[in-house]
């Protein structure tokens, strides 16, 4: 797996909101997190901030189309390291969304 960026979805609505302390800025590491029982999407992958070494709020969620090639990679054990990379504006400032980095963790 390539080192690739990509956006997190459903970060308007889904998010569990960070207290105002949490660092959301580049760098900061995200764990992803599956979530095979999620109703709207079997294969979907949670992207969690952590507070210490525990996932503490959620983000949002991998795209569907990213999701569906790492969810087997991580039920299969594979390790893939995140961290946000920036955020992505979109049209007419009406929101914005966080971009993570994701690339292959150690074996």
């Amino acid at each position: 797996m390539p080192d690739f960026h990509t956006p997190v979805r459903g970060y308007a609505f889904a998010a569990v909101p960070p207290p105002r302390r949490a660092v959301l800025e580049p760098g900061t590491p995200v764990v992803l997190i599956r979530e095979p029982d999620n109703p709207a999407d079997p294969l979907a992958v949670g992207v969690w901030l952590l507070e210490g070494d525990r996932p503490r709020w959620r983000l949002g969620y991998l795209d569907r189309s990213v999701a569906s090639r790492i969810a087997p990679r991580l039920d299969a054990g594979a390790v893939v390291e995140a961290e946000l990379d920036g955020w992505v504006e979109e049209p007419d400032g009406r929101w914005r969304r966080p971009l993570l980095h994701l690339w292959p963790g150690p074996d």
